[in-house]
């Protein structure tokens, strides 16, 4: 290497090896702004212990665990690498023997130099969590180690001369002084403690704050500080240091550096605190301004205080923190085995040979650190021999940050992490300043980061970082991909295990998960999160009338009128009525609604509408002029008891008929034909009216009188109005009873002739002339087989058969009976009355279907086919039956007919094939038409309840009778109660 001639040179780095060997040994994790964009999301959960311990207090994780963090960076003012170059060829650019020139970049610009190195990693099982009434604490713990270096105060010109190998001519002989130059490099393990809580929450102001306690156990260090070192170099083969106070420490690793893990040496309490243990502490606090905080109000479990656990309610965020209040003390130790000091010395020697600082390199290089002191003790004057403990402040810092929130999960913010210089104390770890402006996209899952930063050293960056689940990468700068010249170098990376705050609420019903017995649908608080749309304090699920407010009487359902009837069997709803008249009122109580009753305040009969009717003669009371006695419509409900037309009232003989002249009285009608013998002309021989009483003529006799008599000399027949009927044929048969009124003929054939004596008549005889049986229509024919056609057309003359087939008989395959032309199973026998096809048997237990009464369901021989019901399903079927009670008048089942309807449920549950006939019936109290409504309702309410707990509607079949099939006659209060049931029966397909 370049630098292996120079001893000064190796001096100079000798404090940075120290920490570039321990990062090599170990991983690297987050410190300052090394997670810049990160360390602001509100998911960031335990990364932000180290940023601002505050932001745990109500951030949007209620858990995260760290499994592994790592990070990086290097950075300085002084010398740049061609990063495109070294990154197109790293191998090759390594390879380089003139890398230095090819590659590497001086920054000349008269400032003094400094350099940073820093390599962190947080170990697994780091976590955060919140807890408490509303998560309002929270609670961190981190163990990671820390590992810095930093070169500070450097002389540009001392830089050039290190950088160069003395080879600058100009600067030999020159005094080259650096004030307040320093070197310092520490590694240690850090165990934090954090709790945090709200301060502040009073609606749009916030106010968190946060502590950690932490312990910090030195395990390598070394420092190097000069107030006024003044060098020259007089040739470049020597070196010159004037009047310089140099102090340096060191805790020396390097003979044991594989020892160097987490808690290595850790044997016990007591061991662990006395191997280098120091205290530390980081305090934070954080405000947040809500100006929308009721935007994430959310009542939850009728709570009104509170707030949505995972949304950010702020508009604007501030913070500030005070970081590494501390100090790490290194010590000579057991696990240390002796390698520890801390020495002074005075620098004032002129011409030192540079090959003099050989011998304390290879010093360095074979025992340590102490070799390296031993040697340059022989050169220069020790003030100090050093003793047994060192310490070395952290890299305290301050933070400060204000993110805004630009729209829905869209963020900026500006940070800024400034480390005082502190340059006059040796002892210190030196940081750098950053500042940072970073916009953001973070959602629960995903987090994309864009930081534009600038540090104390003058570099400019542009960052990029990504959180995505678990897993965290980034870049405080990846601008070295294209940029020509890049004086830093920055990686960090991260893999947790975070849970996220949830609402929980998860039906969006403000009823939480822990009470919610309906979480899937939302409800109410009152039905414990289950729904009630007409928020009448009963659950959908057991709402009769769930889009309807009731109430609980009624499961669920409204009574407008408080009839005790709900709406929906109320036909009055909003009049209060009777149980039996189905909610409607009855005023005279005469079973016959007001609305249907034209008589509602007086109790009449349903044939009158509701309106009395003493006499029981069709006319109400109230239009009857006689109430009490039956009379007739047309006298307005009056008798006519003498039937002279003339109403009893109005009668003066209303027992004896009598013309209206004469007041209804009768006079004398001595041959009772109604006309009074006053005016009748033949009083004593009976008459039409018209003929004045006197009787007309009937000349022949015949019943016909002679003044519609057509005929009145003749006999003749009424029907035809006096004239006897003509017998044009002379055969004794008038023709209106002779079938052959124009040719003579014999008595029994009615006045037909039967010419060739077949005893045929010749209008039914088809050869009147030629004798034939009837069968061939009285013609004659040769039939041997008798089936009615002659043998000259029948094609089977010694067979009878059917005309229809010539004679022939049709063939019977099977021989049962039934011909092939009408058998539907021509080819196997079966009964006629089934077509000549055997009976199906479809549940094969050996019975046919018509003989089955479970043709579907395999059964017993003994029981027509049906499957036997076991002893216990009859016994619950009993009870279900027994225990099965309504409310009276209604068809609400009663609450304690459940538990034997759930029985009754689980038996159908557990046999499919079961099939359940529910049929109502009652009693004979109320109307035929409400009793059968009433029925059919109960019936259809128990398998609304079989329904509803999942049994398939098309396994129940419902009836309802009304009080048409009494079990025993309705004559007695007991015989009504045992008429008033809902039967249920198990059947079979």
């Amino acid at each position: 290497m370049r630098f292996q001639s120079s001893a000064f040179c190796k001096i100079i780095i000798i404090a940075t090896s120290i920490l570039a060997t321990c990062a090599s040994s170990q991983q690297g994790a987050l410190m300052a702004q090394g997670f810049m964009g990160f360390h602001s999301d509100n998911y960031s959960g335990v990364h932000s212990l180290q940023w601002n311990p505050a932001l745990l207090v109500d951030n949007r994780l209620a858990f995260q665990m760290n499994l592994s963090s790592s990070h990086f960076t290097v950075t300085n003012n002084y010398i740049g690498i061609n990063a495109p170059s070294f990154l197109s060829d790293i191998e090759g650019a390594i390879n380089n023997s003139n890398f230095v020139d090819d590659f590497l970049v001086e920054r000349l610009n008269g400032k003094e130099k400094s350099g940073l190195v820093r390599a962190n990693y947080t170990l697994p099982l780091s976590f955060m969590v919140s807890f408490g009434k509303k998560k309002k604490q929270s609670l961190g713990f981190y163990s990671s180690i820390r590992s810095h270096a930093s070169i500070d105060g450097f002389d540009e010109d001392l830089a050039r001369m290190v950088y160069n190998e003395l080879s600058i001519d100009e600067l030999l002989n020159q005094s080259i002084v650096s004030q307040n130059i320093s070197i310092d490099a520490g590694a240690w393990e850090e165990y934090g403690l954090s709790y945090g809580r709200q301060v502040v929450d009073n609606g749009k102001h916030f106010l968190s704050s946060a502590a950690t306690l932490k312990i910090t156990r030195g395990r390598s260090a070394a420092y190097l500080y000069s107030d006024n070192l003044d060098v020259t170099f007089p040739s470049d083969s020597m070196i010159s240091i004037t009047n310089s106070d140099i102090r340096f420490g060191y805790a020396d690793l390097f003979s044991n550096i594989d020892a160097f893990e987490p808690g290595a040496g850790f044997q016990n309490v007591s061991s662990f605190f006395q191997n280098g243990v120091s205290v530390g502490m980081d305090l934070g606090f954080v405000y947040e301004w809500r100006p929308n905080i009721e935007d994430y109000r959310y009542t939850l479990d009728g709570d009104t205080s509170y707030f949505r656990p995972d949304r950010n309610k702020y508009k604007l965020r501030l913070g500030l923190s005070i970081m590494d209040i501390g100090n790490t003390r290194y010590s000579r130790s057991d696990y240390l085995q002796g390698n520890a000091g801390l020495e002074s010395i005075y620098a004032d020697a002129p011409n030192v040979l540079i090959d003099d600082f050989a011998v304390a390199i290879n010093r360095f290089q074979n025992d340590g650190l102490d070799g390296l002191s031993d040697s340059l003790s022989s050169i220069y004057v020790v003030t100090d021999e050093g003793s047994e403990t060192f310490t070395m402040t952290l890299p305290f810092r301050i933070n400060a940050f204000a993110d805004y929130a630009l729209g829905k999960n869209f963020y900026t913010n500006f940070s800024m992490s400034i480390a005082p210089a502190f340059r006059k104390n040796p002892e210190k770890s030196r940081d750098i300043s950053e500042f940072s402006l970073t916009p953001r996209y973070e959602n629960h899952w995903f987090g994309f980061y864009l930081p534009v930063s600038i540090n104390t050293n003058g570099n400019a960056h542009l960052g990029a970082g990504m959180r995505f689940g678990p897993l965290v990468v980034g870049t405080n700068d990846f601008t070295p991909l294209f940029r020509e010249t890049t004086y830093d170098a920055n990686f960090y990376a991260a893999l947790n295990i975070p849970i996220r705050k949830r609402l929980r609420d998860k039906d969006r019903d403000h009823v939480s998960n822990s009470i919610d017995e309906c979480r899937r649908e939302p409800g109410s608080l009152e039905g414990l999160g289950c729904p009630d749309l007409d928020k009448d304090g009963l659950n959908d699920d057991v709402d009769d009338c769930p889009r309807d407010s009731g109430v609980l009487a009624l499961n669920g359902c409204p009574d407008l009128d408080g009839d005790g009837i709900a709406n929906y069997l109320d036909s009055c709803i909003d009049v209060y009525g009777l149980i039996e008249l189905n909610g409607c009122p009855d005023t005279d109580l005469d079973g016959i609604t007001d609305a249907e009753d034209n008589c509602p305040e007086v109790a009449g009969s349903r044939e009158m509408n509701g309106c009395p009717d003493q006499d029981f003669d069709g006319i109400t009371d109230t239009e009857d002029n006689c109430p009490t006695r039956f009379g007739m419509l047309i006298y307005n409900g009056c008798p006519d008891s003498d039937n002279d037309s003339i109403p009893d009232p109005q009668d003066s003989c209303a027992f004896a008929a009598g013309p209206v002249e004469n007041n209804g009285c009768p006079y004398g009608d001595a041959d009772g034909d109604g006309l009074n013998d006053g005016e009748d002309e033949c009083p004593e021989t009976f008459g039409p009216m018209e003929n004045n009483g006197c009787p007309y003529p009937d000349t022949d006799g015949d019943g016909v009188n002679n003044l519609v008599d057509n005929c009145p000399e003749e006999f003749g027949p009424i029907d035809n109005i006096g004239c006897p009927y003509p017998d044009t044929d002379g055969d004794g048969f008038n023709d209106k009873e002779d079938l052959c009124p124009e040719i003579a003929g014999l008595a029994q054939y009615m006045g037909c002739p039967d010419s060739d004596n077949d005893s045929i008549p010749d209008p039914q005889d088809s050869c009147a002339f030629a004798a034939g049986p009837a069968a061939n229509y009285g013609c004659p024919y040769g039939d041997t087989d008798g089936d009615g056609l002659n043998d000259g057309d029948d094609e089977c003359p010694e067979t009878f058969g059917p005309m229809e087939n010539q004679g022939c008989p049709y063939p019977d395959t099977d021989g049962d009976g039934v011909n092939d032309l009408v058998d539907e199973c021509p080819d196997v026998f079966g009964p006629i009355d089934n077509i000549g096809c055997p009976y199906p048997d479809s549940d094969g237990d050996g019975l046919n279907d018509k003989e089955d009464l479970c043709p579907q369901t395999f059964g017993l021989l003994e029981l027509d086919g049906c499957p036997e019901i076991e002893k216990e399903v009859k016994e619950v079927l009993d009870t279900a039956f027994a225990n099965l009670g309504f409310n009276t008048g209604n068809a609400i089942i009663l609450r304690e007919s459940y538990a034997s309807l759930e029985k009754l449920v689980e038996v159908l549950n557990a046999d499919s094939s079961f099939k359940l006939r529910i049929v109502g019936h009652t009693d004979d109290v109320g109307s035929v038409r409400a009793n059968l409504k009433l029925s059919q309702d109960r019936a259809q309410a128990v398998a609304t309840y079989l329904i509803r707990k999942g049994i398939e509607k098309n396994r129940l079949q419902i009836e309802g009778y009304g009080e048409d099939q009494p079990l025993v006659p309705n004559t007695s209060s007991e015989n009504r109660a045992v008429n008033r049931r809902v039967e249920l029966t198990i059947f079979f397909k």
